[in-house]
C-alpha cells in the first residue's frame, strides 16, 4: 500500500521507492527481531541513546534510562554532590567537567549559539 502511495504522490523514480521500501522493511524486521529476543534491553538502551541525542522532547525518559544508556560512554559525567548541579552556572559545569577549556570559552560557545541540549540551542548561562 505504501509503495503504491509513494508511486502515485511523489516524483521519486521507482528504483528509489523500491530501495526505500526495502530499507524500511529491513529496519522493521530488525526491530521485531530485537524486541523478540534476549537483546530487548540492548534495543531499549539504543532507543534511549538515540532519544537523548536527537529528540527535542525527552520527557518520556527517566534519569535511570539516561544513566543506563550512557553507562559506558565517556560523555556521561556524574556530579559528586548537589553543590555541583542545580543552581550552578552552566559555564562552570562545562569548564569543571572538561567539556570546554575554561569558563570564558564556555561563555563564547553559549553567546555564539554553539551549545545544544536535546536539539535545542542553549543561550541561558544559568
Amino acid at each position: 500500500m505504501v509503495r503504491q502511495l509513494l508511486s502515485m504522490f511523489t516524483l521519486l523514480p521507482q528504483e528509489k521507492i523500491d530501495a526505500t521500501m526495502t530499507e524500511h522493511e529491513q529496519a522493521s524486521h530488525t526491530t521485531y527481531t530485537c524486541e523478540g529476543s534476549h537483546e530487548k534491553d540492548a534495543f531499549r538502551q539504543a532507543e534511549a541513546v538515540t532519544s537523548v541525542l536527537f529528540d527535542s522532547d525527552v520527557g518520556h525518559l527517566t534519569s535511570e534510562d539516561v544513566v543506563a544508556a550512557f553507562l559506558r560512554d565517556p560523555r556521561l559525567v556524574r556530579l559528586s554532590s548537589s553543590e555541583e548541579g542545580i543552581g550552578v552556572p552552566l559555564t562552570k559545569l562545562l569548564a569543571k567537567n572538561g567539556r570546554v577549556k575554561s569558563r570564558s570559552e564556555a561563555e563564547r560557545v553559549l553567546k555564539t549559539g554553539g551549545f545544544y541540549l536535546n536539539s535545542s540551542r542553549v543561550t541561558n548561562r544559568k
